[in-house]
């Protein structure tokens, strides 16, 4: 159970965690202490250590660790004029390094929290992706994120591993947010995805979804896989090249590929050719079009909400919509 965290002293974060016998309250001052907190509540057993990660850092970051130290974490600036909804008010995005990021996007970084103020705003370099997947991965999840090499790759796990264990919205540094996320986001939803086949580069949704734990199962495996190939003198299979392995191992290819066989699963056939296949149409049943999963089995599903190109929040550097079209076109071939 993740309770609300609130303030109660300049960079102190207050929050009440919930054990296998009772529920007490802690306080945290850095990450350091968030991460001897998840020690603590795991040395005696009462906690497994993705439980207790999930609760530290939900509490941490839903508040941007008590930190108004812009550009980097945000706290909401107006967190009286929320209403309940089932997708949580932190945005998060992911660098290499906070620094070259802003000097490369910076404007696009800050359209987030401008247009956002009810959120928290978190801007996570590698530092913090290792210490945040440290705490919410599965065992089998962290050995699979120490093979990958590439920050990109590690990156592509870690906005997974964080919107299954905590929620929120991601997006990519160069994504322009172009209107407030109050304005498209039904309070209903569970997840929101951009209609058209861009599923990747801006993500959201409440924990637990399995399109999120789907994808994660995937991508462990093959990596894992190419990570066996690397090491033996057989010839390399699955992806070639560097652009290649991180689409079809972690990123956005393996994505819909999960996304397929998970809704398929799930009572939600129509999830792929409606999302991924191609963007819907004004002239279609929105009711079928926005929410294409309401009969499916799995109430995290049911509440997949599937957002219309002109209803897109976002801008992205490459032509989001260019990029759509083209995506939409192949696959009817």
């Amino acid at each position: 159970m993740l309770h609300p965290a609130r303030c109660s002293a300049p960079l102190t974060v207050s929050f009440n965690v919930t054990t296998r016998s009772t529920t007490r309250t802690m306080v945290m001052a850095s990450e350091e202490e968030a991460t001897a907190a998840i020690k603590q509540l795991t040395a005696g057993g009462e906690l497994s250590r993705q439980a207790a990660g999930r609760q530290v850092w939900a509490a941490w970051y839903s508040v941007a660790g008590c930190r108004d130290s812009p550009p980097h974490y945000r706290q909401p600036r107006l967190p009286g004029l929320t209403s309940p909804q089932r997708i949580p008010r932190i945005i998060w995005q992911l660098t290499s390094t906070a620094a070259a990021a802003l000097e490369r996007d910076g404007h696009a970084i800050s359209t987030w929290w401008k247009k956002n103020p009810t959120y928290a705003y978190n801007l996570l370099d590698d530092e913090d992706c290792n210490r945040l997947v440290a705490g919410l991965a599965s065992t089998a999840e962290l050995a699979a994120y120490e093979l990958v090499k590439t920050g990109v790759q590690r990156a592509d796990l870690a906005r997974v591993l964080v919107l299954r264990e905590i929620g929120g919205v991601y997006a990519d540094t160069d994504v322009t947010a172009t209107r407030p996320l109050t304005t498209v986001l039904p309070a209903t939803a569970t997840m929101v995805v951009l209609g058209g086949g861009s599923v990747f580069e801006v993500m959201m949704s409440a924990p637990g979804n399995p399109l999120l734990s789907a994808h994660l199962v995937a991508a462990r495996s093959a990596i894992e896989a190419q990570a066996s190939f690397a090491c033996s003198d057989s010839p390399p299979l699955g992806c070639h090249g560097y652009i290649a392995c991180i689409h079809n191992v972690t990123g956005p290819h393996a994505y819909r590929r999960s996304a397929a066989a998970v809704s398929g699963q799930l009572q939600c056939r129509s999830l792929l050719a409606r999302v991924y296949g191609r963007a819907p149409r004004d002239s279609e049943d929105a009711d079928r079009i926005s929410w294409p999963c309401n009969e499916s089995s799995n109430s995290s599903m049911q509440g997949l909400y599937v957002l219309p190109v002109r209803f897109f929040p976002t801008q992205h550097k490459t032509c989001h919509r260019q990029c759509a079209t083209r995506l939409n076109a192949s696959s009817r071939h």
